[in-house]
């Protein structure tokens, strides 16, 4: 993945924790640890 593809995953990855009212740093602490929020969408 090329710098600017690993940016606009994260900034959209931010951008639906804030939409979804989560808290950004814990939420980003978590992926990083290997515990992501997984967005579920009804099938």
């Amino acid at each position: 993945m090329t710098g600017t593809e690993t940016f606009c995953r994260i900034r959209g990855y931010i951008s639906t924790l804030k939409k979804r009212g989560l808290p950004v740093w814990e939420s980003l602490q978590q992926a990083y640890e290997g515990h992501p929020y997984l967005v579920v969408t009804p099938s």
